[in-house]
């Protein structure tokens, strides 16, 4: 399965913004909105996932990040975890608006 044109832009997932205060907590993120001060609570597979988001990260490299990261079995299949992980990440805005970006 291909990358969707939501979580990718230049060959690599969407990136996020840059303009948003980020504070580790633990192996997981806050991240806030400063035009309303909303905060965003990553966990650690998410922030790993946001990491990912760079606009050079590709969904294979990620998943491999996330396979190194955490006990995951061999089984399991990333790439729609993933996938509904950028398009959360997107949908909450934090990801930039740049080509390729449905607003989905």
């Amino acid at each position: 399965m291909s990358d969707t044109k939501e979580e990718r832009t230049a060959g690599g997932l969407l990136p996020r913004r840059r303009d948003l205060p980020v504070r580790p907590a633990g192996r997981d993120l806050l991240v806030r909105e400063p035009e309303d001060g909303r905060v965003h609570f990553l966990n650690a597979s998410a922030a790993l996932i946001w990491e990912c988001c760079d606009g050079e990260t590709t969904l294979a490299t990620c998943v491999q990040r996330l396979r190194s990261a955490f006990p995951i079995p061999a089984e399991t299949d990333l790439d729609e975890d993933i996938r509904a992980a950028v398009a959360d990440l997107s949908a909450r805005g934090l990801l930039e608006r740049g080509e390729g970006f449905s607003g989905a």
